[in-house]
């Protein structure tokens, strides 16, 4: 796989963790009972806005002699870092009804299963194993 092929699918694993964001903000639209995606649009813009200056950091920072799937870890726990933080901050700001939730199909929805649902996807779009320790580095 060549270098431009390893950032287009970093490119595209990034945009599949936006819209897994923006599914769990839609999550809690439906919890809510608001109308329209204005408020999942929003904060995927701001999740958006959070991402673009560590990703072109790290962009930025990329040279031949790097191993690439190194580099490709290290924006998986920046990425997984800066989603988590983002939906943390929706969680801090819970209401009662997001906390009670709704009932659906598949039984009662809220904050609670749908971050629950945010943090199964990440696993899976990045390529995490289940049951680690996912934690972003600081470097």
């Amino acid at each position: 796989m060549t270098q431009s092929q390893r950032i287009e699918d970093t490119i595209k694993m990034t945009q599949q963790v936006a819209k897994d964001y923006w599914i769990f903000v839609s999550q809690l639209v439906k919890i809510r009972n608001l109308t329209g995606n204005e408020f999942a649009n929003r904060e995927q813009a701001k999740l958006y806005d959070r991402l673009n200056v560590p990703f072109k950091d790290w962009l930025a920072g990329l040279t031949e002699q790097d191993d690439r799937e190194a580099k490709i870890t290290i924006w998986k726990q920046t990425l997984l870092q800066l989603v988590r933080r983002s939906a943390q901050e929706l969680m801090n700001e819970a209401t009662g009804r997001d906390i009670v939730g709704i009932p659906s199909e598949k039984g009662t929805v809220n904050i609670f299963t749908a971050m629950n649902r945010l943090n199964h996807a990440l696993i899976v779009d990045l390529g995490l194993k289940q049951g680690e320790k996912h934690e972003a580095k600081n470097s």
